[in-house]
């Protein structure tokens, strides 16, 4: 059209097809040739297949080892530091609730103890690492962590390294 369509939708193809389609322009941009309707052979082209999964370099892996580390290591400083004081009277309240309560989340007992205990010093996260350390386990329902009643209670101990 030339220079009358200077400024208008006919001069940009791709904000012309958006509107066309009703589709946003980025979903034009996404396109690739053999996926737009009424192509040559008038099917629509196969998806393309996955990208093979990509396999971890050395730093890659070290650094995932290094986290799984880090958490036995943040269990024991947890246990160095909050066990004397708080180890005994976290595990009691813990299996207190979970005799009234059998859908206990991490989250739900952090805000109990903090309403019970105006002192409690630990972070969510802390506790969760705190009560894997005196031997609780979690099984996960949806996005929330609930607490397990460990197997054999009365034998538990935890050791202050």
């Amino acid at each position: 059209m030339g220079n009358v369509c200077n400024g208008t939708v006919f001069n940009h193809p791709v904000q012309m097809t958006a509107l066309a389609c009703g589709v946003s322009m980025g979903t034009i941009y996404r396109l690739k040739p053999g996926q737009l309707p009424g192509n040559s052979s008038g099917q629509t082209a196969p998806p393309p297949p996955p990208p093979p999964p990509r396999k971890l370099t050395k730093e890659e892996e070290a650094r995932k080892a290094l986290l799984e580390q880090s958490c036995e290591q943040m269990r024991v400083l947890v246990m160095k530091k909050y066990g004397q004081e708080w180890g005994d009277i976290v595990r009691h309240f813990v299996l207190e609730e979970l005799k009234q309560n059998k859908n206990l989340s991490v989250l739900e007992l952090h805000n109990k103890l903090v309403w019970a205990y105006a002192d409690f010093p630990m972070p969510a996260p802390t506790l969760y690492a705190f009560l894997k350390g005196l031997g609780f386990t979690y099984r996960v329902e949806g996005s929330k962590s609930i607490v397990v009643k460990p197997i054999v209670v009365k034998d538990i101990t935890y050791t202050i390294p």
